[in-house]
């Protein structure tokens, strides 16, 4: 199932939407289609939150992603995450070929800063032994972004 909302709508309209999609639910539950609801429970569900969406005015929407991207800072900072790394990683099956991209960075740390990553690959052979591969990338200086758009091959 897809479900799409084109053009604005009143908030009362998906309120309504939303009790009426309930209640088709529960109908059907009521008749003993517990088979059909759990079919199509990841539909419903999403049909559901999208619904929870647009029935909320817009002022309503920005407070609550601001809280969630507060909430998302707090957790970092008493988790002590240093920062965030993009990386992009491909197998290629036929040549069993690694292919590390690594992007940049955004840290949470504040001064002079050296950046650099440094990663293992462990594999396991046929006969159970583990090998290892070391990679390095440059190091970017004296940046709480840096860039690195590095490629490695293993």
């Amino acid at each position: 199932m897809y479900f799409e909302f084109q053009g604005t709508k009143p908030v009362e309209f998906f309120e309504e939407l939303d009790t009426l999609l309930s209640r088709l639910c529960q109908l059907l539950l009521d008749r003993g289609l517990h088979e059909l609801v759990r079919e199509n429970d990841g539909e419903i569900r999403h049909l559901h939150e999208s619904i929870q969406l647009y029935k909320k005015p817009t002022r309503e929407l920005i407070l609550e992603y601001l809280s969630k991207r507060h909430e998302e800072q707090r957790s970092c900072e008493k988790n002590s995450i240093q920062g965030v790394l993009t990386v992009i990683g491909n197998y290629e099956e036929e040549s069993e070929t690694l292919e590390v991209n690594v992007l940049n960075a955004a840290l949470n740390i504040l001064g002079d800063i050296n950046s650099y990553v440094r990663f293992q690959i462990y594999t396991n052979s046929p006969n159970g032994e583990t090998a290892q591969e070391r990679q390095c990338s440059k190091v970017v200086r004296n940046t709480q972004y840096p860039l690195f758009q590095q490629q490695f091959n293993m």
